[in-house]
């Protein structure tokens, strides 16, 4: 039976003028994010390509090795801005912030829909892939605005969660663009928190898709197996 098309979210610059006309001409940011090798990634202005994050990951440590998965940082490499760790056994998400120091968790509030609570300028928010497009991750408030989407530049696998072909890790890949409504977040921590959750987010849904496949081809529980 052929599979309904996948569902085309509004535009996010035409939710301002409908929800929020007072801030109609709010600006929207919007990023790229590029693969440029197997284990490190870029995120980019979308209008001057320049550098903002530089993000490195690692593989899922033993239980004793608490290094970060995620390691994000600004355009120089030794300026650490966030640090996020996944639970190996479990479905946890920690994000660590450098300066000021605090610490979020990304709590999944749903398996099913993959809902991840977390905090945002100190208010709560929801990361979720569109139920009708899965290639559409959403950020939203407590009010269910749509705070910030991201959206894939290929098809994702539903196999492996990768975004095009990885054969050749020294091609940089662009994995797909963030937007953000500069109306919607705190102006002082915001934009940081969204940009950083973003990029973790991404990375955990490539290993939880990953490790299923995993987990299938050895005949276990993909639960059991580190994933989320």
């Amino acid at each position: 039976m052929d599979q309904p098309p996948a569902y085309s979210p509004q535009a996010i610059a035409d939710i301002l003028p409908i929800y929020r006309p007072q801030d109609a001409d709010g600006h929207i940011r919007v990023y790229k994010l590029l693969q440029t090798s197997t284990n490190a990634q870029i995120l980019t202005s979308r209008d001057d390509t320049t550098s903002i994050y530089t993000i490195k990951t690692r593989a899922t440590g033993g239980f004793m090795n608490r290094k970060p998965h995620v390691v994000i940082s600004g355009t120089d490499e030794t300026q650490v801005i966030a640090e996020g760790r996944f639970d190996n056994l479990g479905t946890g998400t920690t994000l660590s912030y450098i300066n000021p120091p605090r610490t979020h968790t990304l709590d999944l509030e749903n398996s099913q829909m993959q809902l991840l609570k977390t905090t945002i300028g100190g208010q709560d928010h929801w990361w979720q892939p569109h139920p009708g497009n899965r290639g559409v991750l959403e950020l939203t408030n407590e009010t269910e605005e749509i705070v910030a989407r991201f959206i894939y530049a290929a098809p994702v696998s539903a196999r492996t969660g990768s975004v095009g072909s990885t054969k050749d890790a020294s091609k940089e890949t662009h994995l797909g663009e963030l937007s953000v409504i500069e109306a919607l977040y705190d102006t002082s921590t915001g934009l940081e928190e969204i940009l950083c959750s973003a990029v973790v987010v991404i990375e955990r849904a490539r290993r939880r898709a990953a490790n299923m496949v995993k987990c299938g081809k050895q005949g276990t529980s993909w639960a059991a197996g580190g994933v989320y």
